[in-house]
Parts: structure tokens; C-alpha cells; sequence
């Protein structure tokens, strides 16, 4: 992998290997360049966020993070998985989608939902046309997917957390019913492919399977929280707090079989928390089973977060309405007498 550094323009990675595995050399990946990007970044803001000091080198790399060239197809408001990517190529698994989740990488809505739309899609194309696809039906006029079909397990799981993320509730059950071919009975084990071959106990695709209750249909996501957002006196923009975001979607298709969805033993900042979404009510209901106090922020109108409670060991379990709530460590910042009880 070669890193070329260019001070007025953009940073370019060639020769990487992307997640994709039938690619097997190319420039710029999206996903590759957005861990350099992250990677380069993380110094300076664990800096800010511990309140240690900042070498220069800290900032010189967060400069180089935000110069990591980005193979974006802007007339299709696409990212593409590569800087040499055709459309229509096909992929063998998760890869540009890796972006939406878990690297949350931060681009706009529609773009995520492009990403979705077309790297789940079928596409037709003419048989005059050399595309490495695969190829389902041998007629002048084909279909093919762009992303393998017979791909490992843990691809549709990803692709159901981003369309769970999106609101896409029709999509995401679609992928996750594609996910679930991959287990065989009699010991409801994974295999890596949806035909059966490949590793016959994969725990890739286990850990798709169980991401995609936990980060998919309870919408769990650790973020840095802006600590202004949380104490108003605040006056460092740069200072950040750990947040654990928890955002419900759980499609009116698996209602009549899901009475709840229950994240027990659940441990964010050195607290212990139990969760439960209980989908006959619409409603959470939080309790912390150890650990010191926890605020609960909920989302208002203008999409900012409002911090109005505060959960202990010794309250009664918290319910709220069936929407995103926000939780941050009290010791996490300063409060004062003005601060939720």
C-alpha cells in the first residue's frame, strides 16, 4: 500500500486490497481510504477528548484525514468502491456499505440510501458488454446482481442495519430474511455461503446475524457527543463525550412474532444497563443494574438531543416513548445545580 501526500490537494492510497475479495488490487478504496481517514483523525480528537496535549503531529495528521481522496460519483451521488470501479461490476460481498455501518462515515442521507439502492440491486445489461458479473440467466437481454448472491453470510446482515438506519423497514426485512439462509439445520449453524460451501461454521455470519439485532433493530450506536450539547457552559466546541444512541425500528412485519427486544447485561462507560423495547406498547423501558447515574437524553424537533432525566441504581426503570434516546455518563461531565434530577 503506498500513501502518496500532496499539500494542496488530496491524499490518494494505491495498490490495497479492499473488503471486496474479487478485487484483488486497486486504488483508492472507499473503504480502505475511510479507515486511513479515521485512523489519521483518532489522535487529536482522543487528545481533546482526554484534555491532553496536542502535539503537532496530531494536527497534521487530522489535516491529512481530511484530504483522504474519496472515490465519489457525484452525477449518481454514489460512492463507488474504488477510483476504477465500472458500474455494474459485481462485488462478492459488503464493502462500500461498510461505510453507513460500522465505520460510520460521515456523508449525506442520500447517499447512504444510493449506496443501498444500487449495490443490492439487479441490474440488466447486454451481453456485448464485458461485465465481470454474475450472470443468472444466459439471454441476449440479462440480469445480474451487483452484489454475489451466493456471497458470505455476513453481507445482507450489513446491508439490513443501513436499511434499518434509513427507515427502509420493507428492505431490511428482505435482508434479513436473505441472511437467514445461510443457517442449516439440525444445529442452526452458519455456513459462509448461501449454497453451503465455503466455512462451515462461520462466525462472521453469526456475528452479522447478532449485530443485526442489536445496532439494526435497536439501532445501537456509540458515538462522541459534543459536550456543549450536554452542559451549555461549555465552551469548547472541540470537547467531545462517549454517548450510546439507541434508535428503535423494528418493521409491522415482525410484530405479530416479536413481543420485545431485550439487550440485558448491556455495559457502556463502567455502568451495567438492562433495555427493553417493548414493540406491543411502543414504548423503552431502561434500567441501570450497576454503575453510577446516567443522563437520558430524547430527540426534539430541531434534532437536538434534551437531557430532562437521570437514571440511578436505586430508580425505578425509565419509559419512554418509542423514539432515539441518548445516554451519557453524569461523571462524564460537569454538572451543577441546575443539572437534571
Amino acid at each position: 500500500m503506498f500513501l502518496k501526500y500532496c499539500s494542496f490537494l488530496f491524499i490518494p492510497l494505491s495498490d490495497v486490497m479492499p473488503p471486496d475479495e474479487y478485487t484483488h488490487c486497486c486504488s483508492n478504496s472507499a473503504y480502505t481510504n475511510a479507515i486511513a481517514s479515521i485512523s489519521l483523525g483518532a489522535p487529536a480528537k482522543f487528545a481533546r477528548l482526554f484534555g491532553a496535549p496536542l502535539p503537532p503531529d496530531y494536527t497534521k495528521w487530522e489535516r491529512m484525514a481530511m484530504k483522504m481522496w474519496m472515490p465519489r460519483d457525484s452525477k449518481n451521488q454514489l460512492m463507488l468502491e474504488h477510483e476504477n470501479y465500472v458500474l455494474g461490476t459485481c462485488v462478492k460481498q459488503a464493502d462500500t456499505v461498510l461505510l453507513t455501518y460500522p465505520l460510520l462515515f460521515d456523508q449525506p442521507e442520500v447517499w447512504k440510501r444510493n449506496m443501498v439502492n444500487y449495490y443490492a440491486r439487479f441490474i440488466f445489461a447486454s451481453p456485448a458488454v464485458n461485465l465481470p458479473v454474475y450472470c443468472l440467466y444466459p439471454h441476449c437481454l440479462f440480469l445480474s446482481q451487483v452484489t454475489d448472491t451466493n456471497g458470505p453470510a455476513m453481507t445482507w446482515s450489513i446491508f439490513c442495519i443501513c436499511a434499518l438506519e434509513l427507515k427502509d423497514f420493507d428492505r431490511a426485512v428482505d435482508f434479513f430474511e436473505r441472511s437467514l439462509l445461510h443457517v442449516r439445520q439440525p444445529y442452526w449453524n452458519w455456513t459462509e455461503t448461501r449454497s453451503g460451501g465455503g466455512a462451515a461454521n462461520f462466525l462472521t455470519g453469526v456475528g452479522g446475524f447478532l449485530q443485526s439485532i442489536v445496532n439494526g433493530f435497536a439501532g445501537l450506536r456509540i458515538r462522541l457527543l459534543a459536550h456543549q450539547a450536554v452542559n451549555c457552559e461549555c465552551t469548547d466546541p472541540y470537547h467531545m463525550i462517549p454517548a450510546l444512541m439507541l434508535c428503535p425500528g423494528v418493521p409491522t412485519q415482525f410484530r405479530s412474532s416479536w413481543r420485545s427486544v431485550r439487550l440485558h447485561g448491556l455495559h457502556f462507560q463502567t455502568r451495567r444497563l438492562t433495555i427493553c423495547i417493548d414493540l406491543s406498547r411502543d414504548h423503552w423501558t431502561i434500567e441501570l443494574t450497576e454503575g453510577q447515574s446516567v443522563l437520558v437524553g430524547q430527540l426534539v424537533a430541531t434534532d437536538a438531543w434534551v437531557f430532562e432525566k437521570r437514571l440511578s441504581i436505586h430508580s425505578d426503570p425509565l419509559q419512554l416513548g418509542f423514539q432515539p434516546v441518548c445516554l451519557v455518563a453524569c461523571d462524564s461531565i460537569k454538572l451543577h445545580d441546575s443539572a437534571p434530577q
